[in-house]
């Protein structure tokens, strides 16, 4: 009798790893399906959407070094190229997340998607130096 409570519990203890496993499996595919699901929604939903922007953006941005002196500022430097950098930033952001999903390293796939922000926030930056600073002029001494 006491052998086949050893046996029954031995049957237990082996049937509970399996169903953990399971569980782990599941929340890993629950996991990267999230994680694919933003690394989409960030390359293909909301950086696309600001392409168009960026190719406007950049149609200025050479006219932000006609003064004298204003290719030595740092502001106009930073406002100016913020806008040409977008495209490949956005390049990079797509194909370093992708690799880093296929890698599964989610959480670096994320952080990675939202690489073209550094962009957006340079162009933030060097538009608030520029009129902040500088006063509105391109020549910031």
């Amino acid at each position: 009798m006491q052998e086949e409570n050893i046996i029954n519990q031995s049957n237990v203890e082996q049937a509970q790893p399996v169903e953990l496993s399971n569980l782990n499996v599941q929340d890993s595919n629950e996991t990267e399906l999230k994680t694919k699901a933003i690394i989409k929604r960030n390359n293909f939903g909301i950086f696309l959407a600001l392409l168009p922007v960026s190719l406007f953006l950049s149609l200025g941005a050479i006219f932000a070094f006609d003064a004298p002196g204003s290719e030595n500022s740092l502001p106009t430097i930073i406002f100016a190229y913020s806008p040409l950098l977008y495209i490949p930033f956005y390049m990079v952001s797509i194909i370093l997340s992708w690799i880093l999903f296929k890698m599964k390293q989610y959480k670096f796939a994320i952080f990675a998607s939202y690489l073209p922000f550094l962009n957006v926030i340079g162009f933030a930056v060097g538009l608030m130096l520029v009129m902040f600073v500088c006063g509105g002029s391109f020549v910031c001494r």
